[in-house]
């Protein structure tokens, strides 16, 4: 999870996993935090996509959360750049702003997206 949000604990991948069919790639990731040292003063993320989005901000995806964020309940997210290869967490509602901040230890992080490429 990107956004400067810092760890002096051991964060877990829980599972991470992809399809592609054509052009259209799906990933599915559920992840938990270590010990948070600081929050994040950027739009939290997470890097590691396994294609390049082929239009940035072209999908959204949905996102559950378990103990993982103190007062924000719903979350989307959407990816970023093709270079950074990245999802980012935004929070859901109407005119809502980027995820920065709100992480807590030890929660759960999952995600699922689906979005276009070029290869």
């Amino acid at each position: 999870v990107g956004g400067a949000v810092a760890f002096s604990g051991a964060s877990t991948i829980n599972s991470a996993t992809y399809m592609k069919i054509g052009r259209y790639v799906t990933v599915n990731c559920e992840y938990t935090f270590g010990t948070i040292s600081s929050q994040g003063s950027a739009v939290s993320g997470m890097t590691g996509l396994p294609y390049a989005p082929a239009i940035v901000y072209e999908s959204v995806g949905c996102v559950f959360q378990n103990n993982a964020l103190a007062t924000v309940n719903a979350v989307a997210c959407y990816t970023h750049s093709a270079a950074s290869l990245q999802v980012l967490f935004k929070n859901s509602g109407n005119g809502a702003g980027n995820l920065s901040a709100d992480w807590v230890n030890g929660g759960v992080i999952g995600f699922s997206i689906t979005y276009g490429t070029n290869d």
